[in-house]
């Protein structure tokens, strides 16, 4: 029988295990609520190359690259775009309509001694 190799890799422990993002910052976005969104040190860059026609997203910290730069091509990145236009546009759209139909809270009656003293 053979013993189990050193270097077997161990399940994560924790109960909602935190995983790092695979892809660039626009295609891949993490869904996972315990998870911790970049801090305001890592610089995130977006460029076009009308050559190659395509986006490339790179990530900094000060002058040293974050992650490898990654790109998506032109289509892709407008239609990412478009899909969060859209979503946003009908957030927007049903937070107002949401107000709307809020029914508005009424201040409590106010009684006074004498109001009653005058009706009985």
């Amino acid at each position: 029988m053979l013993a189990k190799p050193v270097f077997a890799q161990q399940k994560d422990s924790l109960r909602y295990p935190i995983s790092d993002r695979r892809g660039d910052a626009i295609s891949s976005k993490q869904k996972n609520p315990f998870d911790i969104v970049d801090t305001a040190l890592i610089k995130q860059s977006l460029e076009y190359d009308p050559i190659t026609k395509q986006y490339y997203i790179k990530e900094k910290i000060g002058r040293l690259d974050y992650r490898k730069p990654s790109s998506i091509s032109f289509n892709d990145f407008w239609s990412l775009q478009n899909k969060k236009a859209e979503q946003d546009y009908f957030k927007k759209r049903s937070d107002a309509l949401f107000l709307l139909n809020k029914k508005t809270v009424r201040p409590p009656m106010q009684t006074y001694n004498k109001l009653f003293d005058r009706l009985f």
